[in-house]
């Protein structure tokens, strides 16, 4: 049941991720668009391998702090 919880939060951490790696994208192809008439696509690219690779981190941070906090409920109080 551990290892559920802690892929769940895996997900989770992963999506949200992802969700902010976007919006990062969108916010540095607006902001130069902002200060000169040009737009700001041509500066910035986003690929799928680099969303691929913000997921995979996201997933084991997630992962890992979820385990991180069953470990330390599990320990006993001496």
């Amino acid at each position: 049941m551990a290892y559920l919880k802690c892929t769940l939060a895996g997900i989770g951490v992963a999506i949200l991720a992802v969700v902010g790696w976007n919006v990062a994208w969108l916010l540095a192809l607006l902001v130069p668009a902002w200060f000169s008439n040009e737009g700001g696509l041509g500066a910035v690219s986003v690929s799928s391998d680099s969303m691929l690779v913000v997921a995979l981190a996201g997933f084991a941070l997630g992962f890992w702090l979820m385990l991180r906090r069953q470990r330390r409920r599990a320990l006993p109080l001496v």
